[in-house]
C-alpha cells in the first residue's frame, strides 16, 4: 500500500506516508533487536522470520531510493522553475538565457 503511494511523489502523498513509515521502522528495529538477542537455536520459524525481515529491509531500501529520486526530481524542477537572482537560467546549450521578471500576456485578433 505505502509503496504504491510512494510511486506518486506529490508532497501530500509523501506526508501521508510518514507515520506509516515511522511505525514500520520502529517495528523493524524492535524485531531486529529481538532476533539478535535470542540465544535459541534457529528453527524453521525463526529462519522464515529472518527471511521476511531481510525481504522487508530490501523493500525499505527501494522506498528510500524512491524518496531520494523524488527529492532530486523536485529539487531539479524547482531550480528550473525558479530563476536565479540575476535573472538568468543557465540550462540552454548556447549559454545563459535571460528571462523576464514579470510575465506579459499579449492578445491579438
Amino acid at each position: 500500500m505505502i509503496r504504491r503511494k510512494l510511486l506518486n511523489p506529490a508532497t501530500e502523498v509523501l506526508d501521508s506516508c510518514r507515520p506509516h513509515l515511522r511505525t514500520a521502522i520502529d517495528s523493524l528495529e524492535n524485531l531486529q533487536q529481538l532476533l539478535a538477542a535470542s540465544t535459541s537455536r534457529p528453527g524453521p520459524a525463526r529462519t522464515a522470520l529472518q527471511t521476511e525481515v531481510s525481504e522487508l529491509g530490501r523493500e525499505l531500501r527501494q522506498v528510500n531510493s524512491l524518496m531520494r529520486n523524488a527529492s532530486a526530481f523536485y529539487s531539479g524542477l524547482g531550480r528550473l522553475l525558479t530563476p536565479d537572482n540575476d535573472g538568468t537560467m543557465a540550462y540552454a546549450p548556447s549559454g545563459p538565457l535571460t528571462i523576464r521578471r514579470a510575465s506579459t500576456l499579449q492578445l491579438e485578433g
